[in-house]
């Protein structure tokens, strides 16, 4: 967030719209939080999405914080999370762009998980905000950011009928949605 908050303002930008992909969310509320008047808009793609003193962990199903509590502490010795195959972020096997992926996946510090995100100013602090849920497959570690944006008033909602990474799976679909916003 501190590298998004120092770019937007070392560069001078303004009307800037911030997507946030998976853990990204995170990053672009803390950074709307800190200049909200040099951002347009707040895009979560498929994003994570938590309020002051919340982590990650804390919007996540139970079974899946489980699980990657175990991974680190097993395989990730205490500190990282490990790389998971393409398909858990909804790439199929035989996709043409598997062991691409594949290639440039590391491991994610176990930290982003467990810190907590420190607000001063409500969740997108006053700024315009579109939640774009991957349908196909549903990504269960988002099922709380899905759960939370559908009872808020003020959020636009789209649908991809594409999985998680869908940058990767529908890049002129995610090109089209985004030059729409704002």
């Amino acid at each position: 967030m501190t590298d998004i908050v120092n770019h937007i303002v070392t560069e001078e930008l303004s009307d800037v719209i911030l997507v946030g992909h998976s853990l990204g969310g995170i990053s672009i509320t803390g950074a709307a939080d800190r200049i909200p008047d040099h951002i347009s808009h707040l895009v979560y793609l498929d994003g994570a999405i938590v309020e002051s003193g919340q982590s990650v962990f804390s919007t996540m199903p139970p079974d899946i914080v489980a699980a990657r509590r175990k991974l680190v502490a097993e395989e990730g010795r205490g500190i990282f999370m490990p790389t998971p195959p393409p398909t858990a972020f909804g790439i199929p096997e035989g996709h043409s762009l598997t062991d691409w992926v594949r290639r440039r996946i590391t491991p994610h510090p176990a930290g982003t998980y467990e810190s907590g995100l420190k607000l001063e100013h409500p969740l997108g602090n006053g700024r315009p905000r579109t939640y774009v849920v991957c349908t196909n497959p549903l990504h269960p570690p988002m099922a709380g950011a899905r759960e939370w944006v559908a009872k808020q008033d003020g959020w636009a909602w789209q649908e991809l009928a594409t999985g998680h990474d869908a940058m990767i799976l529908a890049p002129t679909e995610v090109a089209l949605l985004l030059s729409a916003v704002g």
